[in-house]
Order: structure tokens, then sequence, then C-alpha cells
């Protein structure tokens, strides 16, 4: 069996205020619906694969997306500029680890100039 939907009359002056109040509810009723949909939660949005420079795991970016990202594999900062182009930044270290650094730098060049000085002074006491 099937519905017959009977369509509604004409709007004239007589009954336009009844098809105004009915399309204010309607207008609501969607407005209310879209707000609380699952569907737009559901969706997710579009997402760019990016291999990391450092380490080679892919990564998913938003689409669209410009600016820093940093690798949960390796903790590495790239940047990542439009059309997927990539620039490595290394991993930012705190103040402390360039110290650190800084520190074993300057006894490996102690150490060295030190074992050439002794190489040095072996060499001209033997070939006196």
């Amino acid at each position: 069996m099937r519905d017959i939907m009977e369509a509604p009359p004409p709007v004239t002056e007589q009954n336009k205020d009844r098809y105004l109040e009915e399309l204010s509810k309607i207008t609501e009723a969607d407005d209310w619906i879209e707000r609380h949909s699952t569907q737009n939660q559901q969706e997710s949005p579009v997402k760019d694969i990016v291999d990391c420079p450092f380490c080679k795991r892919r990564l998913r970016i938003p689409h669209g997306y410009q600016g820093n990202v940093k690798c949960p594999q390796c903790d590495k900062y790239f940047t990542k500029k439009s059309r997927g182009r990539i620039t490595k930044k290394g991993k930012i270290s705190s103040l402390g680890e360039g110290v650190v650094h800084y520190l074993l730098l300057e006894a490996a060049v102690i150490l060295t100039v030190l074992g050439l000085m002794g190489i040095w002074f072996t060499f001209s006491i033997l070939f006196r």
C-alpha cells in the first residue's frame, strides 16, 4: 500500500502566518539536528601521511597543516610546509643539555691536546 500525501494549499494572505510559523519550527528543528548530530563528530578530518625525515616513521598530519611537527618516536622536530615539503629541525635541547655537550666537547679537546703533547714529549726524548 502506498501513502498518499496531499499537496498543501498555496500560500495566500490568509494562511501566510501559519506557513511562516511552520517554517520557523522546521528551521529550528534542522538547526537542533545539525548541532546534536553524531555524524559530524564521526567524520575525521583528512590527514596527510608524512615520513619523519630522521627515523622514517609515517605520521598522519591534518591536511593543510603548516608548522612544526614532533615525531613521537624519535622526539625530533621538523617543519611541514605546504604541499608536503619538510624541513629538518632536530631535537630542541634544553640549556642543561647544551652545557653538558659543551663540557664534553671541551674535555675531548683537552684530552686530545694532552695526548698529542705526550706523544711529542716521548718522541723528543727518544730522538735527541
